[in-house]
């Protein structure tokens, strides 16, 4: 179940982790005399066709979606008379280390982090990049900037936040299951890292980065409870468009003393930012949702079902 982006880092970086592309699966239905294997133990070759049969199946339909994204952006592109240039992919970079963080060694370090838990390695890393500056290309003349949005960009970085521990459940069943066990008096952490559907905030016992009311990459009906709520206190069951959640409150920030003038231009840029990310998401969903796709490789068929399922929003 894909619920919510479940940090300030998924958060700001919106599009920019929408279909990763690379071709990581062999090509090759089976072994052919001659192959070369892709591991040997104690001397013994490991072969490809079995090997190949179950990546298809765990990793395959994510594989196949950023593969697919990235032929249907390069055909998009070239249909407006667009074009980048390696700059544009060194530009990608650029933006993905100042959004990671302001400071150039903890943004590098954060991001060979990211890229570790993503099993982005070069060949991947580089096609990210890359299909990140077409999509920004092909939106950048759409995106249309208001006093409010900035205004809006002004509230999310400087006003009040909220930091709550997070356990999210596909039924509602299993969210009162939840609630009782934490009722009983069981710590928080632990119940979330037993019983939550969000796998990112579970391995931190459901905590969470801090997060403005004004928000929108966290649900509404998440984000309007955090008012009700004081340091330790636990939410009733929350629904979702996508399960049900419950939220105990760790600490209320209060806003910070930065006039708004000050910053104006900041939050321009980070507005714009905003927009085209929103854009740029869109725009891969369209352009996956309106392909013809046929998938005939029955263990690649498997995980690209799946895959597209946890996609939906």
């Amino acid at each position: 179940m894909r619920l919510l982006s479940t940090s300030v880092l998924h958060a700001a970086l919106g599009a920019m982790f929408f279909g990763l592309a690379a071709s990581l699966l062999p090509p090759a239905a089976g072994d052919q005399p001659g192959d070369t294997p892709p591991a040997l133990v104690n001397g013994q070759a490991v072969q490809w066709g079995p090997l190949r049969d179950l990546l298809a199946e765990t990793a395959g339909g994510a594989i196949l979606e950023e593969v697919i994204l990235d032929r249907l952006l390069t055909q998009r592109l070239g249909r407006e008379g667009k074009t980048i240039d390696q700059r544009a992919i060194e530009r990608e970079r650029a933006l993905l280390l100042e959004i990671l963080d302001s400071d150039p060694a903890r943004a590098a370090l954060s991001l060979d982090a990211l890229r570790s838990r993503r099993s982005l390695g070069d060949r991947r890393f580089d096609l990210l990049l890359r299909r990140n500056a077409i999509l920004r290309a092909l939106v950048r003349d759409d995106v249309e900037i208001t006093d409010t949005m900035v205004r809006l960009q002004y509230e999310q970085r400087f006003g009040p936040k909220y930091q709550v521990r997070l356990i999210t459940s596909a039924t509602m069943s299993e969210a009162a299951t939840a609630l009782a066990r934490l009722r009983a008096g069981e710590p928080f952490t632990e119940v979330a890292a037993l019983l939550s559907t969000d796998l990112a905030s579970a391995e931190r016992g459901g905590l969470l980065e801090p997060i403005s009311p004004y928000d929108a990459t966290y649900p509404a009906a998440l984000r309007q409870v955090f008012a009700d709520l004081d340091e330790a206190d636990l939410s009733p069951i929350i629904p979702l468009e996508t399960g049900f959640a419950l939220v105990q409150m760790v600490r209320r920030i209060p806003p910070q003393d930065v006039p708004f003038e000050i910053v104006r231009e900041d939050m321009a840029r980070a507005a714009r930012l905003a927009q085209e990310r929103l854009l740029m998401d869109n725009l891969a969903r369209q352009l996956l949702a309106s392909a013809d796709i046929v998938v005939l490789d029955p263990a690649l068929n498997d995980g690209w079902k799946r895959a597209r399922q946890a996609a939906q929003p």
